[in-house]
């Protein structure tokens, strides 16, 4: 059997979507051993080395020389096709169900497997950003007083196509697993007819944990995490910074004085975060008491770190996940819906967003879990078991599907 595992910008330096890659190609390998696995990635020489697979390009999400047609053969080379992890069916469906559709026109087995939805749409692929046309049409509504909205218009056709296209292709799917209860609502919502939908879990919450002594990290960072004060770890994405980032160095500066608490920077891109982190830094009334992780590393390493933490707070999705692995407390700023739909699971509050932070709410929500690790921990044992249950309960239909 020769399995294409894609649709996900894997080999783009995010540490999440490299877990989630790492863990699917685990569980393909439990299921079929036997099977040659194809990992569709922009990093085909690492990964290939890496995970011992066979690698093609990274299909779609605009890489340079992306050839359609090599895509539309290699799905037809394969005997199944498996699109999986992170929030794919919001973020960026358009490729994704262009492969699911072809795979099902050819006779492949097809699965979505654990694959989330946020409420919306990823606003820079179906809004009008800032630019002459939305000026042009910003001006068009004005002087018609509202009757002519080429924007809204505009928004609503991008739309209405990509839930007729995700329509068709989950429907033709053998197999459509999401993250969690709320992708159900997702996509029930924005599809007319919707296939039936089973809830598993990401796929990274299997990732395996690495010590930081025997991991490639600065000294500086191995340092603060021998020493015997409270650490927290923090990731900001600069795909969407926070608007009130100063706002957050306040929160930490208070929090430093009062109880001696270091910061480390815990980058899921190991570009662009960890500079917005190294920016940051200087930002802190004592640059000092932060140190960054600079410099790549996988994801057994990334989790190894978060579990020196006492708090971890991101804006990153997966590094709220592989916390959640060794029970680490985490506080979730959110972008999109999946922050949330992952923090609520744990019984945590909601903060507010990378547009609308709470300040006053992440200041105590930090003080509160450096002093109820216990209870966290509690809480997040039972929630874990839940969410292994599912994913159990993902690889028995994926099995199924494999084995048939």
């Amino acid at each position: 059997m020769k399995i294409l595992v894609g649709g996900v910008p894997f080999g783009r330096d995010n540490v999440g979507d490299e877990a989630i890659l790492e863990c699917v190609v685990n569980i393909l390998r439990s299921i079929v051993p036997d099977a040659e696995l194809v990992v569709s990635t922009d990093d085909q020489e690492a990964t290939a080395k890496k995970l011992s697979v066979s690698t093609c390009p990274l299909f779609g999400f605009v890489p340079p020389g992306f050839d359609r047609q090599q895509m539309l053969s290699t799905i037809e080379s394969v005997d199944a096709f498996v699109w999986s992890g992170a929030t794919g069916l919001s973020d960026y469906p358009e490729i994704p169900l262009e492969m699911l559709q072809h795979a099902a026109d050819n006779g492949k087995k097809t699965i979505v497997f654990n694959t989330g939805m946020n409420s919306e749409l990823n606003p820079f692929l179906y809004q009008l950003m800032p630019g002459t046309r939305l000026k042009l049409f910003s001006a068009l509504k004005s002087m018609t007083l509202g009757q002519v909205d080429l924007a809204a218009r505009f928004e609503r056709v991008k739309k209405a196509r990509a839930s007729a296209r995700m329509e068709k292709a989950l429907n033709a799917a053998d197999e459509v697993i999401v993250r969690d209860a709320q992708s159900v609502d997702a996509v029930q919502e924005f599809v007319a007819r919707a296939p039936s939908l089973t809830v598993g879990a990401d796929p990274a919450i299997e990732m395996a944990v690495k010590t930081v002594e025997g991991s490639p990290f600065a000294d500086e960072v191995k340092k603060v995490c021998k020493e015997p004060v409270k650490r927290i770890g923090l990731c900001i994405s600069a795909q969407r910074a926070v608007r009130q980032i100063k706002d957050i160095a306040a929160v930490f500066d208070r929090i430093s004085a009062d109880t001696g608490a270091k910061v480390v920077g815990i980058p899921m891109n190991p570009i662009t975060d960890a500079k917005l982190m190294v920016d940051f830094r200087q930002m802190l009334e004592k640059p000092e008491s932060m140190v960054v992780a600079e410099g790549r590393f996988e994801p057994d390493e990334i989790t190894g770190l978060a579990a020196k933490m006492d708090v971890v707070i991101s804006s990153r999705l997966h590094l709220l996940i592989l916390s959640s692995i060794t029970k680490t407390p985490f506080i979730g700023i959110s972008r999109g819906t999946k922050v949330t739909n992952f923090t609520s699971q744990f019984g945590l509050p909601d903060i507010g967003s990378v547009d609308t932070l709470a300040p006053d709410l992440l200041e105590n929500e930090i003080r509160r879990l450096f002093d109820e690790r216990e209870s966290f921990e509690a809480v997040a044992e039972q929630t874990l078991v839940e969410m292994h249950g599912r994913l159990d309960g993902a690889k028995k239909k994926l099995r199924e599907l494999l084995l048939s």
